[in-house]
């Protein structure tokens, strides 16, 4: 005995559409909630920030340790260094020069950004930064030509 399906008993939608795309969204969150996980502690992982905030809390009034710019330029006569008073030094004499215009100061509380021109070779750059670390300076930046 066969039975025959009558279309007037069957009571409410398909529901299988319906937990295709409910299990494409759990699908679709589960896997956008693990890239989420590693960027939400990035800002407590910079260390720059720990330290402000040490030195805001021993002295809230300190002023923030100088930063001073110095250029690598091509000239004529050779590489020379702009920055630290004094103009255009060569490169040759730089390291005189900023032995004196360093003198009486703490060379660790200082920050230097250190860029170049066009013309200027990386070695030229390496060259005052091993200048400037032989005389006690720690924080040095690079900034892209």
């Amino acid at each position: 005995m066969r039975r025959s399906r009558d279309p007037r008993h069957i009571y409410g939608p398909n529901l299988a559409p319906m937990v295709d795309v409910v299990l494409v969204i759990l699908i679709f969150f589960m896997a956008s909630i693990v890239f989420v996980g590693p960027e939400w502690f990035l800002p407590a992982a910079i260390p720059a920030e720990a330290s402000q905030s040490e030195r805001e809390a021993a002295d809230p009034y300190a002023l923030p340790d100088p930063t001073l710019s110095l250029r690598v330029l091509a000239s004529e006569t050779g590489p020379a260094v702009s920055g630290l008073g004094a103009g255009v030094v060569p490169l040759a004499g730089f390291e005189a020069h900023a032995a004196e215009q360093l003198r009486g100061i703490d060379p660790e509380a200082i920050n230097i950004r250190l860029s170049a021109e066009g013309g200027v070779t990386w070695q030229h750059v390496v060259t005052v930064q091993d200048v400037l670390t032989r005389l006690g300076v720690r924080n040095i930046a690079l900034d892209a030509p």
